[in-house]
């Protein structure tokens, strides 16, 4: 049972991901670079208590059935890499291939295969796997080189010795140092989301840094793919 009824579609093309901070940050970079036609949704906004990679196929299903779902052009799906990029594409791959048909027509999602591959079809599917080309890590690992660069010499030194002391995980180094560089940089709110920084403080990730041109340009190809 779903506990959120409210999610409707407003537009042509979805973008399902992980969780609040993914979604924030889609719809800064889309605003920054004009990239109109995208709604950008994921589990909490479907119903679900928390967001995550477990939830691909309930949240598929979820919007197959939405009303007005089978006007839609293009989805994609977007997740991390985490430790083992293979497994996590392949619980995408698994779970657009399992999602219910389209009940007004009966249509199945097309399926990709690998990650940035577009699958035309009615709609068009792609995953998106963050950071690209198969990387290790997540959302953060994709925004802390940008982050680091746009932060003050003296900033960097600090995060990097509370980093050599606090000798965080592979798994959480990267969502640690953004935490440390957020709360070292702005003073006014140390506790800052990282889903806010874009509307707060969007100078400490800056979208226009070229790190972020790559995943740009796969959204506008994608675009166009599902518009022609």
């Amino acid at each position: 049972m779903y506990q959120d009824a409210t999610f409707s579609i407003k537009e042509k093309l979805l973008i399902l991901c992980e969780g609040p901070h993914d979604r924030a940050f889609l719809r800064a970079l889309l605003k920054k670079y004009h990239i109109s036609g995208f709604q950008t949704t994921d589990p909490t906004d479907l119903g679900e208590q928390r967001g995550g990679h477990t939830f691909w196929l309930k949240s598929l299903n979820r919007i197959v059935v939405t009303p007005k779902a089978e006007t839609v052009r293009g989805i994609i799906v977007m997740g991390d890499n985490d430790l083992k990029p293979a497994d996590r594409l392949s619980s995408i791959v698994t779970a657009i291939s399992s999602c219910d048909a389209f009940p007004a027509n009966g249509t199945k999602l097309p399926v990709p295969t690998q990650a940035e591959q577009i699958v035309e079809g009615a709609p068009s599917v792609m995953i998106l796997m963050v950071p690209l080309g198969g990387k290790k890590g997540n959302l953060e690992t994709l925004c802390l080189p940008p982050a680091r660069r746009a932060a003050p010499e003296n900033v960097l030194q600090c995060v990097d010795q509370f980093k050599s002391c606090a000798g965080w995980s592979e798994t959480r180094n990267s969502k640690a140092e953004i935490r440390a560089l957020i709360s070292c940089i702005h003073k006014k709110d140390p506790e800052l989301a990282f889903s806010r920084v874009w509307e707060e403080c969007p100078s400490l990730i800056p979208l226009e840094d070229n790190d972020f041109v790559p995943l740009v340009d796969l959204l506008k190809e994608f675009k166009a793919a599902s518009n022609s």
